[in-house]
C-alpha cells in the first residue's frame, strides 16, 4: 500500500492507502508443423481461449499479421489472495493436432502439425538443430545456420537456413526418391560448424537432427597470492588496524 495524506477544513486529517493489483502479462505463440502448408489448409487465424482456474475469462483471434504471437495484458495475478493459475485453450483447426506447453510466467507455445505425404516419387528431408551449450551461456550461438543437403555423396543444389523465426526446423520438400534409376540416399552437411561448437549428425529416416555442441567456459578461480585478492584484503585489514588503535587510544585518555 501506499499512504497519503490530506488536510480537511475543520483541521482534521485524511489518511487514504492506495493498493495496486499485481497483474501479469501472458505470451502465446504459434508454431506450425505442415511443411510449409504444402497441403494449402493452413487457417489465416487461430482462436485461443485464455482460462483462469479453469474458467474461461478471455479470448483472442491472431495470425500471421501479428506473427502468430498474441499477448493477454494486465491480467489480475491473484484471486483472494492466491496466485491465478492461468491455462489456454485453442479453437480446434481441422486437419491439425494441437499441443501446448509452457506456462503464464514464461509463456505458452502452441504447436499444430499436419501430417502430409509427399509427392509419388519424391520424398521429404527434415533438419532439426538442437544446441547444447548451456542456453548459449557464453552468448556466442550464431542467429542462424546454413545446411546442405547431399544425395548419394553429391550437393543437391538444396540448402535450408535454420534460424529461430522457424523453430531450427526446416525441411526440403519434392525432392526425387530415385536417381539415375538408383534409390535416392540423403544425407546433410552442416556448412560451417559455428566456432567453438562441434557438430554431430543424427539420422531418422529422412529426418535429420543436426546438434551443435559447446561447452561454456569456467569463471577464472584466483590464484593463492594473486594481488588481485590479497591488496584488496591488506587494505581492509589495514583499515581495522587503524580503527582498533584509534578506539584504544580514545580509552586509554579516559582512564587518565
Amino acid at each position: 500500500y501506499v499512504a497519503s495524506i490530506t488536510s480537511n477544513v475543520d483541521g482534521t486529517f485524511a489518511i487514504t492507502n492506495k493498493h495496486e493489483p499485481a497483474t501479469i502479462d501472458i505470451n502465446v505463440t504459434k508454431t506450425w508443423d505442415d511443411v510449409d502448408d504444402r497441403d494449402g489448409i493452413r487457417p489465416d487465424t487461430i482462436t485461443v481461449k485464455l482460462l483462469a482456474d479453469g474458467k474461461e475469462v478471455a479470448t483472442a483471434e491472431f495470425g500471421e499479421p501479428e506473427g502468430w504471437k498474441y499477448t493477454f495484458t494486465d491480467m489480475p495475478k491473484y484471486s483472494e489472495g492466491k496466485e491465478i493459475a492461468y491455462t489456454i485453450e485453442e479453437v480446434e483447426v481441422e486437419g491439425y493436432s494441437s499441443a501446448v506447453a509452457g506456462d503464464a510466467t514464461n509463456g505458452f507455445v502452441i504447436a499444430n502439425v499436419h501430417k502430409s505425404e509427399p509427392a509419388p516419387g519424391t520424398v521429404d528431408v527434415t533438419v532439426v538443430k538442437v544446441w547444447d551449450d548451456k542456453d548459449d551461456k557464453d552468448g556466442i550461438r550464431p542467429a542462424s545456420v546454413t545446411v546442405s543437403i547431399i544425395a548419394n555423396g553429391a550437393f543437391t543444389g538444396v540448402q535450408l537456413e535454420l534460424s529461430e523465426a522457424n523453430g531450427w526446423k526446416a525441411t526440403a520438400t519434392g525432392l526425387p526418391k530415385s536417381i539415375d534409376g538408383k534409390d535416392a540416399t540423403y544425407t546433410v552437411e552442416e556448412d560451417k560448424v559455428p566456432e567453438g561448437y562441434t557438430a554431430t549428425v543424427k539420422m531418422d529416416g529422412t529426418t535429420f537432427t543436426v546438434t551443435n555442441t559447446h561447452e561454456p567456459k569456467k569463471p577464472d578461480v584466483p590464484k593463492t597470492g594473486d594481488p588481485t585478492v590479497l591488496l584488496p584484503m591488506v587494505g581492509v585489514l589495514g583499515t581495522l588496524g587503524v580503527a582498533a588503535a584509534y578506539v584504544l587510544k580514545g580509552r586509554s585518555r579516559k582512564n587518565r
